[in-house]
């Protein structure tokens, strides 16, 4: 996925995290009104394990 200025989507992710590190990008609520906090550091994390697993998964 070619973004703007000739980066890619990841690229991007790891910019903001670097940047951004502990301020709040995403406050998911669920059904039961439990609210979680996700920082950009964290979410970067959490991007990179999933991504990961797809390519595991993928070459399994």
């Amino acid at each position: 996925m070619d973004i703007v200025g000739g980066q890619h989507l990841r690229q991007m992710w790891d910019d903001l995290a670097g940047i951004y590190e502990d301020k709040t990008a995403l406050i998911f609520e669920s059904c039961a009104g439990e609210v979680q906090h996700f920082s950009y550091a964290s979410l970067n994390r959490e991007i990179n394990r999933t991504a990961n697993l797809f390519l595991f998964l993928r070459h399994t």
